[in-house]
Formats: C-alpha cells, sequence, structure tokens
C-alpha cells in the first residue's frame, strides 16, 4: 500500500470515530456542570416553595461545592494510578502462553490501572448520584434540608464523574479534553435557556410553577441518561477512538508527539493493512536515533507466555493497604506535577481571577437604557464566550498548534523520563493569562459610569473577559496530560487540575465577595 493510499485510509477510518469521539466526550462534559446548574436555575422555585428562607441558591451551591471538594481529595488519596507487570511462567506457573503483536492503543495503555476505583467506575457512579437527586426535586416539594443534602449528592457525582472523564479524555487525544471542556461551558447556558423555556410553557401560578419544575428537572434526568449512554459508548469504543486518533495524525503528518516513534508508525500500518501481522515481530529500544525514549510505550510486542498482572502489594489489612496507595499514589502525583507544574497553576490563577470579577463586580454594572435586563445580558454573554473560547480548540488546526512541538525532556529527580515540554506554553497559556489582569481596571471602572458608560462597551469587555477564561481553561485541561509520556502521569495530572479548579473556585469566590462589597461601597 502507497503512501498516498495509507493516508486516505487512515482519514476514511479514522474520521468517523474522532467526530464520534468529539460528539461524545462533549456529552460528558455537559453531565459534569448540567446538574449543579439545573439546580441553580431553578431558584425561583425554590424561593417560592421556600419563601421564608434566604439566600437559598449560595446555600445549595455551598454545599455543591464542599461535597465537590471532599470527594475529589478522597478520590486523588485512594484512586491513583496503579503500576501492573509483565511475568512469565517462570515466575508464576499459572500463567497460560499467550503470543500477540500488540496494537497501537495496548502499547500506549499497557502497565497502568487505578488501586481501587478505576475511572469507569468513577464515572458511572458520578453519573447515579447526579440522576437520583434531580429525579427526587422533580417529585416533591423540598425543605431546605432536603434540598441542601440532595445538593451534596449532587457534588459528590459531580466530583467522582470529574474525576473519570478528564483523565480518561487526556488519555485518549487533547482534541477529546476540548470536547469535554465544551460540554462542560455548555452546560450552564443550556441550564438557563432550558428554565426559561419551561417557565414561559406554563402559566404563572401554583400548578403551573410545580410543573414547570418537574418537567425541568425530568428534562434534566433525562439529558443524564444520554450522557450515561455516552459513557457506554466510550467505553466501548474506547480502543477504536485512541485508534482513530492516531491514524489520523499519521495521514496528516502533523510531527505530533504521538509519532516520534518509528514502531507506532509501523504498528499504525499493520492497522491500516499495509502489512501482515505477525510479518515481523517489531520491538522499540529505549533510545531512538535522536536519543529520545519513545513517547507511547517501549515496545509494541508482548513476548511469548507473558501474563500481564497487578503488582503485589507486601501490606496486610485494608488500612495498611490504603496506607500503601496513598503513598504509591503521592509519588505519582509529584512526579505528574513535576511534568505540569504550568498548567495546573495556571489553572489556579485563572479561575482566581474569573471568580474574582465574575458574578459579584460584573453584575453590579448599571444601565439606564437597558435596565434590569443588563445583568441578564451580562450572564448570558459571559456564557456564551466562555462556550466561544472553549469550542475553537476543537479544531484540528487550533489543537495541534496548542500541543505541539515537541521541546526538551522533562525528568525526574533520580533521571527518569517524565514527559516533555511544549514551547509554546508560553503564547497558548502564560501570555493569556497575565493579560486577563487588565481586566480587573475594566471592569472595575464599568461599575462607575463616570469611566465607562457605554452598555456596549460593557457587553464587549465581558466576552473578551469569558472568552479568555474559556480559552486558558480548556488549554490547560488540554496540555497538562500532554506534557506526561506514561498514562498512570496523565490521569494524575488530570485529577490534580481537577483539584486547582476546585480550590480556585473557593478562594476566588469569597474573595469576590469582598471585592464587590469594595467597589459598591
Amino acid at each position: 500500500m502507497s503512501q498516498g493510499q495509507e493516508a486516505n485510509a487512515a482519514t476514511i477510518r479514522g474520521g468517523k470515530f474522532v467526530a464520534l469521539g468529539i460528539f461524545l466526550f462533549a456529552c460528558l462534559g455537559l453531565a459534569l456542570l448540567y446538574p449543579y446548574n439545573a439546580i441553580i436555575s431553578a431558584s425561583d422555585w425554590f424561593g417560592y416553595v421556600m419563601p421564608n428562607e434566604v439566600n437559598i441558591a449560595g446555600r445549595l451551591s455551598n454545599a455543591n461545592f464542599i461535597a465537590s471538594l471532599i470527594t475529589t481529595f478522597v478520590v486523588l488519596a485512594v484512586a491513583s494510578p496503579k503500576e501492573i507487570k509483565e511475568t512469565t511462567p517462570a515466575e508464576n506457573p499459572k500463567a497460560p502462553p499467550i503470543r500477540r503483536q500488540s496494537s497501537v492503543y495496548e502499547t500506549f495503555t499497557k502497565g497502568v490501572k487505578s488501586t481501587v476505583l478505576d475511572l469507569h467506575a468513577r464515572i458511572y457512579i458520578g453519573l447515579l448520584l447526579e440522576a437520583v437527586p434531580l429525579l427526587v426535586f422533580a417529585i416533591i416539594y423540598p425543605t431546605i434540608g432536603v434540598a441542601t443534602a440532595l445538593s451534596f449528592i449532587v457534588g459528590i457525582g459531580d466530583a467522582m464523574a470529574q474525576s473519570g472523564i478528564f483523565p480518561l479524555a487526556g488519555g485518549i487525544h487533547p482534541r477529546c479534553t476540548a470536547a469535554a471542556s465544551l460540554g462542560s461551558a455548555i452546560a450552564g447556558l443550556a441550564a438557563g435557556l432550558l428554565r426559561l423555556l419551561t417557565k414561559a410553557v406554563f402559566p404563572d401560578t401554583s400548578e403551573g410553577m410545580r410543573l414547570s419544575s418537574s418537567v425541568f428537572f425530568a428534562i434534566a434526568v433525562a439529558i443524564l441518561v444520554v450522557c450515561f449512554c455516552a459513557h457506554y459508548c466510550t467505553k466501548k469504543y474506547k480502543q477504536q477512538l485512541t485508534m482513530a486518533f492516531f491514524q489520523v495524525e499519521y495521514a496528516e503528518s502533523t510531527g505530533s508527539i504521538l509519532l516520534q516513534s518509528e514502531a507506532i508508525k509501523n504498528s499504525i500500518q499493520v492497522e491500516l493493512g499495509g502489512m501482515e501481522e505477525g510479518e515481523e515481530i517489531i520491538e522499540c529500544p529505549k533510545e531512538d536515533e535522536k536519543g529520545d525514549e519513545h513517547e507511547r510505550g517501549e515496545s509494541i510486542v508482548f513476548e511469548d507466555n507473558v501474563q500481564v498482572q497487578e503488582t503485589e502489594t507486601s501490606s496486610k489489612g485494608k488500612l495498611c493497604h490504603l496506607f500503601s496507595v496513598f503513598v504509591e499514589g503521592s509519588l505519582v502525583y509529584r512526579e505528574a506535577f513535576r511534568c505540569a507544574w504550568l498548567p495546573i497553576t495556571a489553572q489556579f490563577v485563572n479561575f482566581i481571577i474569573t471568580l474574582n470579577l465574575f458574578p459579584g463586580v460584573a453584575l453590579s454594572m448599571q444601565s439606564s437604557s437597558l435596565g434590569d435586563w443588563l445583568p441578564v445580558i451580562i450572564v448570558t454573554v459571559f456564557n456564551a464566550g466562555d462556550t466561544l473560547g472553549r469550542l475553537v480548540q476543537l479544531s484540528k488546526g487550533v489543537a495541534n498548534w496548542i500541543v505541539t512541538p515537541v521541546g526538551e525532556k522533562i525528568v525526574s529527580k533520580s533521571g527518569d523520563h517524565l514527559g516533555n515540554r511544549r514551547p509554546k506554553m508560553k503564547y497558548t497559556i502564560v501570555l493569556p493569562l497575565v493579560l486577563r489582569f487588565a481586566f480587573y481596571p475594566l471592569i472595575i471602572f464599568c461599575v462607575n459610569p463616570e469611566y465607562i458608560a457605554s452598555d456596549a462597551a460593557k457587553i464587549v469587555i465581558i466576552l473578551l473577559f469569558a472568552m479568555s477564561s474559556g480559552w486558558v481553561y480548556s488549554c490547560c485541561f488540554m496540555l497538562g496530560p500532554e506534557l506526561c509520556k506514561e498514562l498512570k502521569h496523565k490521569e494524575a495530572t488530570s485529577l490534580l487540575l481537577i483539584v486547582s479548579t476546585l480550590l480556585s473556585l473557593g478562594i476566588g469566590s469569597s474573595v469576590g465577595i469582598g471585592i464587590a462589597s469594595a467597589v459598591n461601597a
């Protein structure tokens, strides 16, 4: 098969799964924040059934945040990636003989699993914990205690699902991460629009309010069922999705890190039919001609009579096992942070800036022409801008520009090759993040009409503010895992990015309240 025919075959076979992967991960991203946004968007219903309670939305949001933060730290401690090793019958007489040539997907993913709950189990459990409280909201008239407890459960489910979806996306391709990021941005916009629609359809009466809220939460549950099916498809076709991105990059010769290894290129040719499987046993040495270690595994061959099994732990008892998991996982997280400290730190600073100014300060803007419509427009423009900032990174050209070229090695203190830097991070992350500090005076000036009185100028500033937030957020989640060589570090980096996001949400919103009070004083 000629190189041109291989490229066409790669494009045809890979293209449909690339599109499927982007759609599936956009659905999974939607599942991350849609339940939370559904609860916040129904604040009018909660105010109706609990007229004597104050700041209901804030209390429910706080319960959700606390649950997410606690759950994420628990997942971080007990669900860290774990090494597995290969043993031969000499080491394990019960090992059945196995002889096969592995695909690129197997080369990339062999040798890693999660210690307690794998990411697929976390996603399934998370989606279930998100759906049940929404179903309860659709049926009952909640009290403040019940509503807070249900919001807390949604927070647990959100953290569980998030701890699986982003590591899963990061282990397949940066564009999958961009799709999940886009889906989470769409969640807020979709929930708000759906609540407006359900309120408009039903009459403004007691029974109409009840029906509109029930339909609203029932649709939210149906959306989570669709997301559940999307995860099932992602799990079922994970190998095809991974191979599809490899094939497309091979066909387009993007110079991606995925194609640094000749062994990977040859394995793609096997998948495309360019050579017969087993025609040649390809072993990839640790060092290639340029002296770089291969990025997706050291060998694409499983030798005769090799069995992959979990590394046995010497600890006894569940408590000792959990302690050993924590110690082993802490090393993985330290190595992951060594690789991806810049995206992790940038994610924290990015959300600090965003929540310092939005919604508190931004919604303090006044308008003589738009009146009460200005806050509604500001929120809508922010959600649209945040979505747009993440949407552009779904483009193949933009995604490849962000993650390439590959820079110098990142090594551990012991000299192990952990990953490779990306020289363009100073343009994709650092520069936009530094420029975002200019929004502090701009948005504060918008509050005082003596400085910026034009409603159009205020809307444009909020749009740019939101777009920059979405861009940096998505870049951090795309680049963080890509900086790491091994899948265990990619998964750990995704979890660290989630922790960074949650911490910045709590700190940023708290400081934002103080800034808003000072500006409006």
